[in-house]
């Protein structure tokens, strides 16, 4: 999942192709060789990080501690697809290849940091992708619940 670090965050942003708000929120669409890509704002905030000690299938090392996101960010909305990894790296690796919409598997990290400075420099420094921070990710995926999943 990529994100990008607007500066100032701007409704609609130069670089998005779409935009629009849903019951999910905010959402622009950034392009790529072709291929979409819906991006979310995440507004900055607070959360509990980490789980109670009553979660199921909870790790030694999840305690939970307050985190402040102090500065907004746009999230992908979905992992990266084998269609936009194709569309950036001129190839697909993903071992379950049938369906472009599906997520692009058999990547290493590497790969992913690869993919990344590739996407950057096709976007020509209009803004900067990135991988989230663990908390970062951990914060737009709960989604604003309490709960170890967005859903409850």
């Amino acid at each position: 999942m990529a994100i990008l670090d607007p500066n100032p965050p701007q409704f609609p942003a130069a670089w998005a192709t779409s935009y629009g708000q849903d019951r999910f929120g905010l959402w622009q669409g950034l392009e790529i060789n072709g291929v979409r890509q819906v991006m979310r704002w995440i507004p900055p905030g607070r959360f509990m990080m980490g789980s109670n000690d009553e979660e199921p299938d909870r790790d030694s090392d999840e305690a939970q501690h307050q985190v402040t996101i102090s500065k907004g960010f746009y999230m992908a909305d979905t992992a990266c697809t084998q269609a936009l990894w194709s569309a950036v790296m001129e190839g697909n690796p993903s071992e379950f290849n049938d369906r472009p919409e599906n997520p692009v598997d058999t990547v290493s990290w590497n790969d992913c940091q690869n993919f990344i400075d590739r996407a950057n420099k096709t976007l020509h420094g209009q803004f900067k992708l990135r991988l989230p921070s663990e908390s970062e990710w951990e914060y737009a995926a709960r989604g604003g619940s309490q709960t170890a999943f967005w859903w409850g």
